[in-house]
């Protein structure tokens, strides 16, 4: 029987809010709905680039073809893309929706009491530690929630007959870049007018004010207490530790599920549930706090995981960098994949005209998705492998059938850059909550090197230029670095079933030709050992010259009949260009294949065929010294 489907709309899966509320609702729907994730990498920046993925995620379903919808309104980049979705509700859907963390009478909310939470903290700071000069950073004042917090800041204040000064509120916008502005403004009234306390609206920006106190010199909480709101996981780690409110995240996810079901079965449900918040007071507040064991064993595990994005930022950079295809692009996308938390990764691309034998010239529509998408490959860490697919299929139904037919929650993200949209993606995962931050950074990277192809096979002139320095100057076969490019790719071919060989070349007495004829004449020499090269290859065979007198093949064949065969041609060529040729000396050429394996790998494939190549050119000296004498 098949479920319905749910959508669920959310800024980003990464930060701490987001993750909880989207694991919540991925095992809330279990048997009984289908879960499609719609979410992006997120921005904190304020270019309206930024909120493209945002927007372009708003863009991908089509919302008559689910039973329910949920969204975060709060964790999207740019408020208009709220507004966009809910424009988009309104052409398309016909199902209830479900607003976390954000109230809007148009559809049903799930709430905390933001104005109560934000009053008990004021009240704190003012009955248990007795101060007078508390001030106040808000949110984004475009969210309802920060307008709420900021009344309730000002009315128990205005209880307390407490005043509240021009310096004493600065409007933040709900993340870390703000905090020093923030405390520089606080201050500015001078010494004798300091804060006692500063109240904000999220963690992440009570983090950074502690962080621009300490900065300054001032102790968290000797000197001026901190506050925060969310209890996010961050405040744990930090020093002291954030005082804050407990916002209920996966709570909210399981209660969105809930009224969902309760409208899907006929039953009346009050247009907003609220749920309560649990005050954290400890730590940047003045009371007493103590950092748990298991908080140093996460951060430690933070900390070793963010050491290895750093280090491998840096390799996948110039990674993408070499590609020239979204062939290779793939390839590298899925190597640098092997340290993220999924168990499909399927790559979806827009339909376009297309220019025959490329797959990416001729996008003329890139502002937009097409109606129907091209499965274009799909990423496994099961199988530890990626293939090819170019199935073509509906949007609207996000992927192929058979590849959803397992019910698992289906994780939706753009592939976009500035304003030219590739496709998206479609991740199966487990555990969302551990793609970890360098996903991000993967995504960012696959959206800007499609975008960076895309724009050199449309300027023609710089792609052939591009193309050029792949090859050998002298032989025009592939240079170095590209046949180190190719192994790579083959060392993660998706097919086990084409294992591949390493095929070393080396010319015989090109020093003798060099010395004895002049090295024009061993240029000559190399040329016609390269054309002979060049008529054994084909899409399965890449040759490269790798160094003066070296070459290489990488031969993709699933036995060694076929290595065994492209020697015996390539002699054969050597040996009638020998017949034929008017030339002073012998072209000659030792030759040794092994086949690459995974334990063995590149390095050890390609010395055990040099070995066997010198064994060659040991055996047709032995031969040549036996014959003269």
């Amino acid at each position: 029987m098949m479920l319905k489907k749910i959508a669920f709309f959310v800024g980003s899966i990464i930060p701490d809010y987001q993750s909880k509320t989207t694991r919540a609702i991925a095992r809330s729907v279990e048997g009984k709905f289908d879960l499609e994730v719609f979410t992006s990498v997120g921005s904190t920046g304020e270019s309206y680039f930024h909120g493209a993925n945002d927007r372009q995620m708003v863009n991908i379903p089509h919302l008559k073809n689910y039973a329910g919808i949920i969204i975060e309104p709060d964790s999207f980049s740019f408020p208009a893309v709220y507004e966009e979705l809910v424009k988009k509700i309104g052409e398309e859907a016909t199902c209830p929706v479900v607003c976390l963390r954000y109230r809007d009478d148009r559809f049903y909310n799930v709430l905390v009491d933001d104005y109560g939470a934000m009053e008990c903290m004021v009240k704190h700071f003012v009955e248990v530690h007795k101060f007078r000069k508390i001030c106040h950073m808000t949110g984004l004042l475009e969210m309802e929630d920060a307008r709420l917090r900021l009344k309730s800041y000002q009315d128990t204040m205005a209880r307390y007959h407490l005043p509240v000064t021009e310096h004493m509120i600065f409007e933040g916008n709900y993340w870390t870049n703000r905090g020093d502005a923030a405390v520089e403004w606080f201050l500015s009234d001078g010494p004798d007018t300091m804060p006692e306390a500063i109240v904000c609206a999220n963690d992440y920006m009570a983090i950074s004010v502690t962080e621009a106190l300490k900065e300054r010199g001032l102790r968290v909480p000797e000197d001026i207490c901190v506050s925060g709101f969310d209890n996010i996981a961050e405040v744990l780690y930090s020093v002291p530790r954030i005082a804050s409110m407990n916002v209920p995240a996966e709570d909210m996810g399981i209660a969105a599920i809930r009224i969902l079901e309760r409208l899907l079965h006929g039953e009346t449900v009050e247009q907003n549930t609220y749920l309560p918040v649990v005050p954290c007071f400890e730590g940047s507040c003045g009371c007493g706090s103590q950092v748990s064991i298991n908080h140093n064993s996460e951060l430690l595990e933070q900390i070793n995981d963010l050491n290895k994005t750093i280090r491998q930022i840096t390799y996948m950079n110039s990674d993408y960098e070499s590609c020239l295809t979204n062939e290779e692009l793939i390839n590298c996308a899925f190597r640098n994949s092997l340290n993220l938390d999924y168990e499909n990764i399927y790559i979806c691309l827009c339909k376009y005209d297309e220019a025959e034998g490329d797959d990416t010239a001729n996008m003329d529509f890139l502002d937009q998705y097409s109606d129907n998408m091209i499965l274009y490959s799909i990423l496994s860490r099961e199988d530890n492998s990626y293939r090819f697919c170019h199935q073509e299929f509906p949007r609207h139904s996000i992927l192929p059938a058979e590849h959803k037919a397992d019910g698992k929650p289906l994780y939706i993200l753009p592939i976009h850059y500035k304003n030219n949209c590739f496709g998206y993606t479609v991740i199966k995962t487990r555990n969302p909550e551990k793609l970890a931050r360098f996903f991000i950074l993967w995504m960012q990277g696959l959206s800007g090197a499609m975008d960076r192809i895309y724009l050199q096979h449309k300027n023609k002139a710089y792609f052939q230029f591009v193309q050029q320095s792949r090859l050998d100057a002298l032989t025009e076969l592939y240079n170095r670095r590209e046949i180190e490019n190719i192994l790579r790719r083959k060392k993660y071919d998706a097919s086990r079933k084409n294992p591949f060989y390493i095929m070393s070349l080396d010319m015989d007495g090109l020093k003798m030709i060099n010395d004895t004829y002049g090295h024009l004449e061993g240029d000559h020499a190399l040329k016609a050992l390269a054309d002979i090269l060049k008529k054994v290859s084909n899409d399965h065979i890449s040759a490269a010259r790798t160094g003066g007198d070296e070459f290489l093949l990488c031969i993709t064949a699933k036995n060694d009949e076929v290595p065994h065969r492209i020697q015996t041609d390539i002699q054969r060529m050597v040996d009638e260009y020998n017949r034929t040729s008017s030339k002073p000396y012998i072209l000659s050429v030792s030759i040794g294949y092994a086949e690459f394996t995974k334990e063995g790998g590149i390095i050890k494939c390609m010395e055990r065929a040099d070995q066997k190549m010198y064994a060659d050119k040991f055996a047709k000296k032995n031969t040549r010294r036996n014959g003269s004498n």
